[in-house]
């Protein structure tokens, strides 16, 4: 566990400083300090239909399964599919801004997080637990 929370301090603070450099170097400015700006109606309902399905279809089968380590994958899964549907939304509507460069940074470290999630919880893992 002391090796996840290493991980994932190093993993956040590389983050922050890839999207501090990309932010600076191709003058992206930030819309919000906190929280996330939607581009339309659209992707509003959109972001909460796809956490609400990844949440819900987790949970389900977790449940079916008799296990409740599932959910992990469901909560990754759910975030990089967020991650690549705000990306889109932002090329296709608003690609002046460039803000869709950061999303799909996003979504790259996304990935990382869910590669470092498998190799330092091992104990995580999808089928430990089915008898």
């Amino acid at each position: 566990m002391q090796n996840f929370i290493i991980f994932f301090v190093i993993y956040l603070i590389l983050f922050s400083l890839t999207e501090w450099i990309v932010r600076r170097k191709l003058n992206i400015k930030k819309k919000q300090k906190f929280g996330r700006s939607y581009i339309n109606k659209s992707h509003k309902i959109g972001t909460v239909v796809i956490y609400s399905v990844a949440i819900v279809s987790g949970i389900i089968v977790a449940i079916a399964l008799k296990n409740t380590s599932l959910v992990y994958y469901f909560f990754w899964v759910g975030l990089f599919v967020q991650a690549a549907f705000t990306a889109y939304m932002q090329y296709k509507y608003d690609k002046a801004s460039k803000e869709y460069i950061i999303s799909i940074i996003e979504i790259i470290f996304v990935g990382i997080g869910f590669v470092g999630l498998l190799i330092l919880l091992p104990y995580v893992t999808p089928f430990c637990m089915i008898s």
